[in-house]
């Protein structure tokens, strides 16, 4: 009697463990997200598809950079204005700069290949960061919105050993660091 229970017990577990199994789903390697629901994380589309919102909203916010350079801190702000290209220092690959002539301070407009800081996309409220994971998510946001004012904006200005004295127009983020006001920009033109 006991090993007839036993046998019986045993195949209760055995119906139980097999059946117990259910459908197996095969996701293939990259689509996760359509199981899960959760997406990978692609800062460059998503920069890509704010951009003109973010264009727009720092030229509404803009301010004259003449007015407000003894202000200008850590903190970006959003600045315009129209002054003459002093040089555009190219000597190193990876970081180069237009400088500006007519200012108080020291005053750059980035041109890649390398950009630093974060000015542009601290001064947009489309995306906050409670709107991403974690802190690398929110810093590669950052890091793609400067390459769209690179590949945007500061590429097809197409520059050249010929801008020396030249005019820029342009409108961007600015920070000041060292006595060094950097700006990024979002629109620019060289007259």
């Amino acid at each position: 009697m006991k090993k007839k229970i036993a046998l019986l017990l045993a195949a209760v577990m055995l119906a139980t463990g097999v059946t117990g199994c259910g459908i197996v789903t095969v996701v293939k390697i990259g689509q996760e997200g359509t199981l899960t629901g959760e997406t990978e994380f692609d800062s460059s589309q998503q920069s890509g598809q704010d951009w003109e919102q973010v264009v727009a909203e720092i030229t509404e916010n803009a301010k004259d950079l003449k007015e407000v350079e003894g202000d200008i801190g850590s903190d970006a702000v959003a600045v315009s204005g129209t002054a003459v290209i002093k040089e555009w220092n190219h000597e190193q690959a990876v970081k180069t700069y237009i400088v500006l002539d007519g200012y108080e301070n020291e005053v750059v407009i980035q041109t890649g290949s390398v950009y630093t800081g974060t000015a542009v996309r601290d001064l947009q409220t489309l995306k906050k960061f409670s709107d991403f994971k974690n802190q690398t998510e929110w810093s590669e946001y950052a890091k793609s919105l400067n390459k769209e004012s690179d590949s945007q904006i500061v590429q097809p200005l197409g520059l050249s050993d010929d801008v020396n004295g030249k005019e820029i127009t342009f409108v961007g983020g600015a920070v000041k660091k060292a006595g060094k006001i950097t700006i990024t920009v979002v629109s620019a033109q060289i007259n």
